[in-house]
């Protein structure tokens, strides 16, 4: 697609600029290794169903690499990738909000884009960027429609940006298993900014490492967290089937959870308890 694009075309549409910090969000993205062979994100349940929610033919997680954009999850388009300078998405990662295109062939940016005056004949844009936890917009979410759209109300600007979120998350557990993999202290210092919860413990089950936004989950600090049993944040009534996995691990039994996710309940310091959402990762040193 951007392979049969005429460079006087290109010209006479604006491109966006590569952004001010531009080798810090690449190494930012870099850090989630999500073009790897190893990658194991699948987004694809999210392009769907954003795909339905929104009644579009086309919906998209793109990544914003130097000179191009891959499409890390797609649906209702052919192509893996694009020029960087013809994407949409290079203007949405710009934007401190959603990026809204009601129609591409009145907005002068976009109205000579070969994407709009070829297949995909882009007429409708909306692009949410996704940050990093250090603030750098490595990608987008956006849905796309062949027809012009009136308006994108504050529900689907909610709507659109609940779905980003989730996406977010899912990169991080991504994020968070590049992280591990090169080593615990790695991993830590990683861990450390994440908006995640991230705890480590040894096989006695005893904490190790207690991220910030533990902190605010919880209720314990760091001081109070590390060293003590993983039994503090799990409800009483769940300690013995926890111990159990453990004491199984230890001894060198295959943990079930690990590389899965999973909902239960957690208690807070205070003694009330919430529902998580429960990634685990482990490795050995």
């Amino acid at each position: 697609m951007s392979a049969a694009t005429n460079p006087s075309v290109r010209k006479s549409m604006r491109s966006a600029p590569h952004l001010f910090n531009e080798d810090a969000r690449l190494a930012a993205l870099a850090e989630y290794d999500l073009l790897s062979e190893s990658d194991d994100v699948d987004l694809n349940e999210i392009v769907q169903l954003a795909a339905r929610l929104f009644d579009v033919p086309i919906a998209l997680v793109s990544l914003i690499e130097r000179d191009t954009q891959t499409f890390k999850a797609r649906i209702g388009l052919d192509v893996c990738e694009t020029a960087r300078d013809v994407s949409f998405c290079a203007h949405a990662i710009a934007q401190t909000d959603i990026l809204v295109i009601p129609d591409a062939l009145l907005d002068p940016r976009f109205a000579t884009n070969p994407l709009v005056t070829s297949s995909p004949h882009i007429r409708f844009y909306a692009g949410v960027p996704l940050r990093s936890p250090g603030g750098f917009a490595i990608g987008s979410l956006c849905i796309i429609d062949h027809r012009p759209r009136n308006g994108f109300s504050d529900r689907d600007r909610a709507n659109l940006q609940s779905l980003a979120r989730i996406v977010t998350d899912r990169l991080e557990i991504r994020r968070l298993a590049v992280a591990g993999a090169i080593g615990q202290t790695r991993f830590e210092n990683i861990a450390a900014t994440s908006p995640d919860g991230i705890i480590c413990a040894d096989h006695h089950g005893d904490i190790t490492f207690w991220n910030a936004a533990c902190e605010r989950l919880f209720g314990f600090n760091a001081d109070e967290a590390v060293g003590k049993s993983l039994d503090i944040i799990v409800p009483e009534r769940m300690r013995g089937g926890h111990g159990g996995g453990l004491q199984r691990v230890a001894a060198g039994g295959k943990p079930r959870l690990v590389g899965t996710t999973v909902e239960l309940d957690a208690a807070r310091q205070d003694g009330s308890e919430f529902p998580i959402e429960l990634s685990l990762s482990m490795w050995r040193e």
